[in-house]
């Protein structure tokens, strides 16, 4: 656990005005086959949880199309802001420290946002945690990792969950420069098979960019 770090990306979310403006540049066609998925598998009425829900324009989206959806971000600022925006429920929380009960939601999604969290392993515990039985888990992001690497934490099952220091500077942007984990597809797998997570959808692991589906036992 990076505390300092934590406290660092949270100040830089919670005061970068012009990366707020960057997101808002974001389009639901940005979202394409991440939404189509989550449309074609998910019933209309499902209870939803947007981790790293930014500005809102997914779960915004997905409140309009019938779905019973709570944002969260750590942002007051992206809370602030996505309330503007539409009528899902948006809160200001920690992604490492979901103040919701256990089994709480039947779908629990997140996009490019993993990659943002200075402690992804335990994000991905909180998921889990509030994620009903048979609940879908879907996760978008990056594959920052090597297919080398990606084909070791395969092999041996081992996640690395690898943080590295994010670029904060207020006005540099594109390339995920304020990343601060190099997430991977296989990562991500291996983690939610060891739960007992049936692996629904996913890219492969060399993909530049991943996509996971996942089904909670």
């Amino acid at each position: 656990m990076n505390k300092p770090l934590e406290k660092e990306m949270s100040n830089f979310y919670s005061s970068s005005e012009p990366y707020m403006n960057q997101l808002k540049k974001h389009s639901l066609s940005d979202y394409g086959v991440y939404l189509n998925k989550i449309l074609s598998t998910l019933s209309k009425g499902s209870s939803i949880l947007d981790v790293g829900c930014g500005v809102g324009q997914v779960a915004n989206f997905l409140q309009t199309n019938g779905y019973a959806v709570t944002g969260i971000d750590i942002s007051p600022l992206f809370i602030k802001e996505g309330r503007k925006l539409g009528k899902a429920k948006l809160l200001e929380m920690d992604s490492t420290k979901l103040k919701f009960k256990d089994e709480s939601f039947a779908s629990v999604i997140s996009a490019e946002s993993l990659e943002h969290m200075p402690n992804p392993k335990k994000v991905l515990e909180e998921m889990d945690r509030v994620l009903k039985k048979k609940g879908l888990l879907v996760l978008r992001f990056p594959n920052k990792q090597s297919k080398f690497n990606n084909f070791i934490t395969l092999l041996t099952k081992k996640p690395y969950f690898q943080i590295v220091q994010p670029n904060l500077d207020k006005n540099v942007f594109g390339e995920d420069e304020d990343l601060c984990y190099l997430a991977s597809t296989s990562d991500v797998i291996v983690f939610l098979r060891k739960r007992g997570y049936k692996i629904v959808y996913t890219k492969p692991f060399f993909w530049p960019s991943a996509l996971i589906l996942a089904r909670k036992p």
